[in-house]
């Protein structure tokens, strides 16, 4: 471009002579550079699609809990490097139970009350073994020695005790309430992420919530099919009206079965 610029400009003695020669080869450097942005901001589009596509793959797996599956996509693609805060939070996501278990570590020989899904619990912290907590309870004037689950952890509890932070936290509460079918917390928690990851997560919560209406609205409409005899799966309008006429149904049961087919397919 500089060089077009330059041959532009020129204002010597033979400017008429070599106009013409000058505005070509200024014409090709133009050309040259403009094929030449147009390269780059094709790499830069292919690459952020390729982040964008990623980031939607990785936050798929973050909504429904599979952190895991999170930490394998990012771990395969190239593009890891560029992602590196979001590594360390999946990071700490895979290894919540880990985190756990060195907290009870720290608690072995002394009593502590924990929040559990079917209340506070009070016990003693005995050991721990590979993946497992060990804890003694009184049973009349004894006490034993049980593995407790740490599935029985409540979101709080496991929040406290892995030292969830930021995203990890909000994350966690969101798949969390996910699990539950409560749409309405995982929102919420979703809306403290960045932006960078709100907007791929609350795509997914979008879909996931989506899908479920779909399958509910199947479900119920069969459930309609099922009460008044019919067999057809399709819940095509035309197989449920060709059905429906071999039924001895009255005029208004026929019409509100068919719109009820019709507002589903809609």
């Amino acid at each position: 471009r500089e060089a077009a610029e330059v041959l532009q400009g020129y204002s010597g003695k033979l400017t008429e002579d070599t106009r013409e020669e000058r505005e070509k080869l200024a014409e090709a450097y133009l050309n040259r550079a403009k094929a030449v942005e147009e390269d780059r901001l094709k790499v830069e589009e292919k690459l952020q699609q390729e982040m964008d596509d990623l980031v939607r793959s990785i936050s798929r797996e973050l909504i429904r809990g599979r952190f895991k599956n999170a930490g394998k996509i990012l771990n395969n693609s190239p593009h890891r490097v560029k992602l590196a805060d979001m590594s360390k939070m999946i990071k700490q996501l895979q290894n919540t139970d880990q985190a756990i278990l060195k907290s009870f570590e720290k608690d072995i020989g002394k009593t502590v009350i924990i929040s559990t899904f079917k209340g506070k619990e009070t016990i003693e912290i005995s050991k721990i073994k590979g993946s497992n907590v060990y804890v003694r309870k009184k049973l009349g004037k004894a006490k034993i020695e049980t593995k407790f689950s740490l599935s029985k952890l409540t979101p709080d509890e496991v929040i406290k005790r892995a030292n969830l932070i930021g995203p990890a936290r909000g994350i966690y509460i969101a798949a969390e309430a996910v699990k539950q079918k409560n749409y309405r917390v995982a929102r919420f928690s979703l809306n403290r992420l960045p932006d960078k990851l709100k907007t791929p997560m609350f795509k997914e919560l979008g879909d996931l919530v989506h899908g479920n209406i779909d399958s509910n609205s199947k479900s119920g409409m069969m459930k309609l099919l099922r009460k008044a005899d019919l067999r057809s799966r399709d819940l095509e309008v035309k197989s449920i009206q060709n059905e429906l006429a071999k039924k001895k149904l009255s005029p208004l049961q026929i019409r509100k079965l068919v719109k009820a087919v019709a507002d589903y397919r809609s």
